[in-house]
């Protein structure tokens, strides 16, 4: 976790040596659906309320597009529905770490006082599995992309509401899992 945590402070801070912007991101992840499938096996699975830390570079194309990269670290998340009778399950947990690339589409409002903005992200996420998922799996990650928009609320902060689907797999005692994680997100960023 902190090697991650590492990485990010490190683009942050490399990012902003250019003339872009460089946003910091607190997210607050509600699950809509988490599920695997193997075969014609399929488990859905329901997650608490998460947070994610978030990190975009962002370059103006014109005065109505932005471009740029980002990485996002999601906490852990810990299935509660599990078919836990064993207690084999108690602590499985699960997260994606998404690298991306990002388009803002900035909307003129008329008054003035508050942009709006239209957002998609597409990379790759690195799944993470940990717990009692962790003895005898071993995970990779796969397609993210996500769709949204917000507001800039002042010169230097900004909230978005996104939906974000992670995907991934997971492999162990002769099967294989594709895993499929889809969020809404509310996050407040950080222009610096």
């Amino acid at each position: 976790m902190n090697k991650n945590l590492l990485t990010m402070f490190i683009v942050m801070v490399s990012s902003s040596l250019f003339a872009g912007q460089v946003v910091s991101k607190i997210i607050l992840d509600s699950q809509i659906s988490a599920t695997s499938k193997s075969g014609v096996l399929s488990n859905v699975y329901d997650t608490d309320l998460a947070m994610s830390l978030g990190f975009e570079y962002l370059q103006s194309l014109n005065e109505n597009i932005n471009i740029g990269g980002g990485i996002e670290y999601q906490f852990n998340r810990k299935s509660t529905n599990l078919d836990n009778s064993s207690g084999l399950f108690a602590s499985a947990t699960f997260r994606y770490m998404p690298i991306y690339v990002t388009s803002e589409y900035l909307i003129p409002v008329h008054n003035g006082k508050m942009k709006l903005f239209a957002k998609v992200n597409l990379g790759y996420a690195i799944e993470y599995i940990g717990g009692a998922w962790n003895e005898g799996y071993s995970a990779k990650g796969g397609l993210y992309w996500a769709i949204g928009g917000g507001a800039m609320m002042t010169e230097n902060i900004k909230l978005e509401l996104m939906y974000a689907i992670c995907k991934g797999s997971a492999t162990g005692y002769g099967e294989k899992w594709r895993d499929t994680y889809a969020k809404i997100s509310l996050g407040i960023g950080y222009i610096f």
